[in-house]
Formats: C-alpha cells, structure tokens, sequence
C-alpha cells in the first residue's frame, strides 16, 4: 500500500499486511499508524464466476427486449413502417445484445463486447450466406436484409469502441492514480 506521512507529506510504500500496525516515518522519524487498505466494494451483489455465466442469457434478453420495443413502436405509432421497425430491431438488438453482454461481465468489458460482435457478424453473414445459396440474392429484399443487418453490425462495433475508450481512460486513471 501506498500513503502519505501525515507530518511530512513524504510518500511512504507499506507491504498489506502491515496494515493498522504504527512505525516511524523514514523521513521526519515521527510515529505514523499504517492505513487500512480499502475495500472497493462489487459492482453487484453476485459473485465473479456467475456473472460470466449470465453474460451470454443477459445479452441476448437485452436484445430481444430492445426488439420488443421496437414492435412495441409499431402498435403505439401505426405511422411507422415495417421496414423502420426491422431497421430499429437490427441496429437495437444488436447494440444491446453486445451492451447486455458487456455490461454483465465482471470485467473485461471490451473483450466480451467484441466477442459478442464477431458472434453477430457470424450470424448476420450466416443470414446472407443462405440469401446467396437459395438463389434469393436479386430479390429486393436481401438488399433490405443485408442493409439492416450491416447496419447492426455498425452499431456494434460502435459500442466496442465506446468500450475500449471508456476501459483505456480507466486504466489511465488508474495508472495516473499510482504515481506518487
């Protein structure tokens, strides 16, 4: 642990288990009582190993509600069309599957969102992979789908560098944090 002398300010490096034990202060010789490490308390109340088994069930809730709200849209403003409804459904239930996944992770957060990227991408190129082999790919409809489906991997890529800014100003901070 790292603290400050309270009598001359001088930065003082303790091992932990030192802790609440008095000794005298290197520079002034005055006697100092060694802090308590903090305790930083958890994100959430369960523990690690169960939250990295809910990452995967929680994103894809989040996407499916996200959806949900987009037909919900649909009956509340009969003036939307399908298409913006499929559009909203894309770009939403991709951006918070990845922001459901990551934000139920213990940490991490960066990673489990590009994984959860590259999992969608699978699975919309999957989708326009079948448009091809069933011959369907001059239908106007797989250009709807691959425009919807590019737009949904967009948006979560788009969350993944949130991510990785919102993780790099914390490890900067933290490493900021440490300089005596």
């Amino acid at each position: 642990m790292k603290f400050s002398c309270p009598h001359c300010d001088q930065h003082i490096d303790a091992p932990d288990e030192s802790a609440g034990q008095q000794v005298n202060c290197p520079t002034c010789a005055k006697p100092v009582c060694l802090p308590q490490p903090l305790q930083t308390p958890k994100a959430s109340g369960f523990p690690d190993w169960l939250r990295w088994v809910l990452v995967l069930p929680t994103a894809i809730v989040c996407s499916i509600v996200a959806r949900l709200a987009g037909e919900i849209n649909l009956y509340m403003f009969p003036f939307l069309s399908d298409s913006f409804v499929q559009f909203w459904n894309c770009i939403m239930g991709s951006a918070f599957l990845v922001v459901g996944g990551a934000q139920s992770a213990p940490k991490h957060r960066f990673i489990v969102a590009l994984t959860l990227t590259v999992v969608w991408a699978i699975f919309s190129g999957v989708g326009i992979a079948m448009f091809f082999l069933t011959g369907k790919h001059s239908d106007p409809l797989f250009l709807w789908y691959f425009v919807c489906d590019g737009g949904g991997i967009v948006a979560t890529v788009i969350v993944c560098v949130v991510y990785h800014q919102m993780e790099t100003k914390a490890r900067l901070k933290d490493a900021l944090a440490r300089v005596p």
